[in-house]
């Protein structure tokens, strides 16, 4: 875990959890040890230092998700896991977001065009994941893209890079909120608009 011993806090990033202090570091701390929980379904015995990739979890379904201010800081503190590959799923943090297709708080883009061209309005409701808009969705984005640079590159175990699943699950380009984080992703890998998606065999801008 990113909060246990020194030689886990090699996988975190420069200024790892160790570094807080005071009350944050007592609700990151704990924080972990519910998500760890709420993924493996148990709580881990104070003696278990067994590596635990906080910041997958904290963006699963499974695991989170948690509120993306929460995410920001573990991709700040755990920059280093933000290119690592989940062994259940094959995602890096990043391939995870991207694969939510739950939204109820505006229209989603169908194909690259459509989130290129249209503006998506926020709504109130959450929807079932968690994540109530677009917007923290894209905030999400761009931090992991932020902590993480060249994340974007890095395909799942089927081949297919963040942006294919995101243009897939209906992400949004741009809001008028400032959300959506495709922009982003192709700012990050730019040839990722001329990679073919390795299941459907279509370019990204051929996504139907």
């Amino acid at each position: 875990s990113c909060s246990g011993s020194s030689s886990q806090q090699q996988h975190c990033g420069a200024s790892g959890p160790m570094d807080l202090k005071g009350l944050l570091r007592v609700l990151f701390d704990r924080i972990d040890l519910l998500l760890h929980a709420a993924t493996y379904g148990k709580v881990r015995p104070r003696d278990d230092h067994s590596y635990f990739r906080l910041l997958h979890a904290a963006v699963s379904e499974t695991g989170g998700p948690m509120p993306s201010s929460f995410v920001k800081l573990a991709a700040t503190l755990c920059a280093d896991q933000g290119y690592e590959r989940d062994e259940q799923t094959g995602r890096s943090p990043l391939s995870t977001i991207a694969s939510i297709s739950k939204f109820n708080n505006c229209k989603t883009a169908s194909s690259l065009s459509t989130a290129l061209s249209s503006s998506y309005d926020k709504a109130k409701d959450p929807d079932k994941f968690g994540y109530s808009t677009h917007q923290q969705c894209g905030e999400i984005i761009k931090a992991l893209v932020s902590a993480c640079p060249d994340t974007s590159r890095i395909a799942d175990v089927n081949g297919r890079l963040p942006i294919q699943l995101a243009i897939e699950n209906g992400h949004c380009w741009s809001s008028s909120a400032g959300g959506g984080g495709i922009q982003a992703m192709l700012s990050d890998a730019p040839q990722a608009l001329s990679t073919r998606d390795m299941t459907t065999h279509l370019y990204p801008f051929m996504t139907p």
